[in-house]
Parts: C-alpha cells; structure tokens; sequence
C-alpha cells in the first residue's frame, strides 16, 4: 500500500471538498459573466415554467440576481450551492457501488470534481449544472432502489423529472435505467419503476403543460438544434417590432459604414471537403472534447488503464447501472457525431459514473492528485486571462475573451445613448442588461435568431409605436453594417472597439483618424447606429 493511500483520512476528503468549494467560491466572484449566463440571468426576472431555449431550472437558480442585480456571485450563488451538494451524494454513491476504503472514495470524489469540465460546472450558470446535479441524485437513488428498497425507484423518477426541467438530455436516463433494470433478475416485473416512470411524468408535468400551451416551442427548438442543427423555429413572436432587413448598397447604412472598412488581407479559398472528411472530422472533435473533459487527468487515466488493474470489487447491479450511465450518453451522442457538430458539454454526465467504475478499478496514485490540482491552476489561469489576457494575437478568435471581455465598458458607454436603446443579438441584450439593470434594452427580431426576448412579450421594453414617437433611437449591433429598420434611416454610426489592452475606443463614421488610431487587436467591434423616424 503507498504512502498516498495509507496517509488518506476523513480529514483528507474534507480537505479536498473544502478545497474544492473554496476555489468554487472565489471563481463564482471573479470570473466575468459568460454570454450565456447573462441571458439565463435575464430570465430569472420572469419566473415561468418553461423559456424558449430550454426548461426553467436555470433560470429559478438564478433568482438571486433579481435581489442583488449586477453582480456575478449572486446570480451564480443557487447553482454554486447545487456543485456543493453533489459531494455528499457522491461519497454516498460510491459507497452503495462497493467502494468500502477511503482512497477509493477519495479517488472518485478526485475523479468527478476536479476534472476540467466539472471544475467549469461548479461556477459556470449554464443547464448542465443542474442537470449534472439531479443525473447523479438519480443515479443514487435508483442503486438504492436496485440494491437496497425498490420503493425508491419513486425518487429516482422524481429526480429524473427535475432533471428533465433542467435539460432534455436528462431523457437518456430512461434508457439507463432500462439497461440496469434488464440485468436485474426479475427487474422488470417490480411495479415500483413504472410508479418511478409516473413519478418523472407528474414531476415534469408542469415544464409539458406549459410547453402545450406555446405549440412546444422549447422541445421544436432543441430537437431541431440538436438533431438537425436548425436554429429556426416558427412561432409567435411577442416582441410586435417588424423584421429588421439586410442594408442595401448604398443605402444610408451602408454608405456611412464605408468609414470602418479595413483593407482586406487576401486569403487562399481552401479546397471543399467531402462528406466523409467533414463526418471523421466531426468524430475526432467529438472524441476530443470528451477526453479533454478530464483535462490534465486524462494521461494519469490512460497509464493506469494500460497497466494491470485492481480487481473490481463494485457490486454487478449498481456496476450495471454505472456502465449504462457511462454508454449510454457517450453512444447516443457517438451515433449523431458523423452528421453534425456535437457540443463537449452534451454528454458530459457521462463523467460521473466513469469515476465511481475508475475508482473501483485504479488505484489512487500521486500522478492523479498532481493533474487534479493542475486543471484547478489552468482554470485560475483561463480567470487570470480573462481580466489580463494572456495571449493577443488572434483575441477575436478566443473563446473566453469573446464571452466575457469588453461588455461592462460597453454598457458603461449605453449608459448615456439619449433614446431607446436596441441590440441585435440576445447575447448583447442579455450583458447589457445585466451591467446596466436600470436601462431598457430590446432585441429588435430579424437580425439573428430568434430568442425568449423576440418570443415573449413581457421582454420587449420599447414598443415599435414608442420608438416611431422618439426623436431618434439607438441599435447595438457586432456587424460593421447595421441593418435597416422599417419606418426609420440611419443618421449616424459609431464604431465602439474593445482593445485587447483593456482601451476602449470611439470612433464616429466621419472621424477621418480612424485607420490611423483605431487598434488593431481589438476582442469586439461593435456598431453604434443612431436612427431618426423617415418623415413622411
């Protein structure tokens, strides 16, 4: 037995909940609020049982922004508190699995907690948060319930159904179950999952009335996003503003654009690829991104699993149940790899089982501890450069400058725009109404996709009548062309550029300096237009 091993104690999984917990907390504070987050965010000021995009759980995590607006922590506090939750549920798992010794345990909670991906979920808001959550409480109780009580197959439907209300993927879990339950002599023939099953219906009832009720526009949406990667959904819009329309040449849009046009740099087209190209492609990103989940663990993993293992000592049920847990979101996702672009987040549950069965199998070993620690300094770093960029050279091409950098210096500048002000997107709706919680933002529909602030009603703070009223008014956009606006033409642009060196810039259409000063790493440049009502 190592050191590593002997040395584990009750005081040494406290250590690393608290360690864990305490890195969660100070990144809940300081990590700049993510596009994403800050729609979801939005959403918690119209509680409701269903949104456009995806069920409410996220947005009831996140009503504490509603108290305390514009600041990160609050709004990330419910979902904080979850991540905490899910290390007793995993100790418990562990334990009903068959892991008896400490460092067993201690190498699953390792395992599921500081992984990269499950670093990210403890203090990013997305639904995979409370989905991870309730997936690994349903785990839980169905091993109760095949090892211990088979009335428990009642709560482990009520979590299946609340995880249902926090993302549809939770809908694998039947086939989990399904999978455990067969391998169970008689499994089936116990009425208590099929109460489970009816458990799941009534706690999910409410998110299907709801979605009965707006011609199940969520469920069209993702299904569409998710099997066929199609963004558009028809529905009514309760947002009444027409169609914003593509600027024409030479169209007072388009003309005074003209300011803000670089030269272009020549690019050589690449040649096409074929449909067995794009399909490998799509399979090798989607491989990647599930190892990649592990971060710096996965090479420790691969040693260990190439050399001889310890024998496994779970318990065959729950060991059934984890492998489905484990196959399961990783096949469904694998069989859909070859024809579209799969996100690393979608299967991404497949985690937590994978670190009860590592556990049963690996032994803890210092490699383990020390990649642990290092995906929690890569994760300090990715926060370091978000504040301080660390890398400049391609910033509009960086994922985390892209969702973070920038927005509050924008929306301190919106502040003073002397009339209703209007984004293109839901991402620059949601960001500036987050810094900005005082001030009536619209997305205007016909620009990008549609989203919960074109669909519902209560969002639309600025009427098309009120705008036509209004001596001028004012659309955020990321295009250097602004759109054109029915009833409206535009008078006058501004180029606002988010400096990769933390400057922010302002140029107007007619400021002939523009080439001159105007940085060339600039994260966002986003187009200020002013319009004035066309008289008649």
């Amino acid at each position: 037995m190592s050191l590593l091993v002997r040395a584990i104690s009750i005081r040494s999984i406290g250590a690393l909940c608290l360690l864990t917990i305490g890195f969660r907390l100070l990144q809940i504070a300081v990590f700049p609020v993510t596009q994403d987050e800050a729609y979801y965010f939005y959403w918690a000021k119209f509680p409701d049982f269903g949104y456009f995009d995806h069920p409410p759980f996220i947005a009831w995590l996140a009503s504490l922004s509603n108290i305390i607006p514009g600041t990160p922590w609050a709004a990330r506090l419910g979902g904080f508190l979850l991540a905490s939750l899910m290390f007793t549920v995993m100790i418990s798992l562990a334990r009903l699995a068959g892991l008896k010794d400490r460092s067993s345990i201690y190498l699953a909670l390792l395992l599921s907690q500081l992984n990269l991906g499950g670093l990210i979920l403890g203090f990013i808001q997305t639904p995979d948060l409370p989905l991870a959550f309730f997936w690994l409480l349903a785990l839980h109780e169905a091993a109760v319930a095949i090892k211990i009580d088979p009335r428990r197959w009642l709560t482990a439907g009520v979590m299946t159904g609340l995880g249902l209300t926090s993302k549809y993927t939770m809908a694998i879990m039947g086939l989990v179950f399904l999978y455990a339950l067969m391998r169970k002599p008689r499994g089936l023939l116990s009425p208590w999952p099929y109460l489970g099953g009816l458990a799941c219906l009534i706690t999910f009832l409410p998110h299907l009335t709801w979605n009965y009720q707006h011609d199940w526009v969520s469920f069209r949406f993702q299904f569409g996003r998710g099997l066929k990667s199609e963004y558009h959904v028809d529905t009514n819009m309760g947002n009444k503003l027409p169609r914003a329309l593509d600027a024409k040449v030479g169209s007072p849009e388009e003309t005074l654009a003209r300011t803000f046009k670089r030269p272009e740099k020549k690019k050589e087209p690449k040649p096409p690829k074929s449909k067995i190209e794009k399909a490998s492609q799509r399979v090798g990103n989607y491989i990647g991104g599930q190892l990649g989940l592990w971060g710096l663990m996965i090479f420790p993993l691969a040693i260990g699993l190439w050399r001889k293992r310890q024998k496994n000592s779970l318990d065959p049920h729950v060991r059934s149940l984890l492998i489905a847990s484990v196959t399961v979101p990783l096949g469904v996702f694998g069989i859909l790899s070859p024809f579209q672009n799969i996100e690393a987040n979608w299967p991404a549950v497949y985690v937590l089982g994978a670190s009860v069965l590592l556990a049963g199998s690996l032994k803890l070993r210092p490699a383990l501890y020390i990649t642990g620690l290092g995906n929690l300094i890569l994760i300090a770093l990715l926060t370091i450069h978000a504040h301080y960029p660390l890398n400049k050279s391609k910033a509009h091409k960086d994922r985390i400058l892209y969702e973070t950098h920038g927005y509050e210096d924008l929306a301190s500048y919106l502040k003073q725009v002397p009339g209703p002000l209007f984004a293109d997107t839901y991402q620059n709706t949601s960001l500036i109404s987050f810094y900005n919680p005082s001030q009536a933002v619209t997305q205007w529909p016909g620009i990008t996709r549609l989203s919960e602030m074109i669909r519902r009603p209560e969002m639309m703070k600025t009427s098309y009548q009120t705008a036509l009223e209004s001596d001028q008014i004012f659309l955020i956009t990321s295009n250097r062309i602004p759109p054109a606006i029915p009833g409206f033409s535009a008078k006058m642009l501004w180029e606002l550029r988010d400096c990769v060196d933390g400057e922010f810039q302002i140029f107007s259409a007619d400021d002939s300096r523009y080439l001159d000063l105007s940085c060339e790493k600039a994260v966002h440049r986003w187009t200020l237009a002013e319009y004035k009502p066309n008289t008649p």
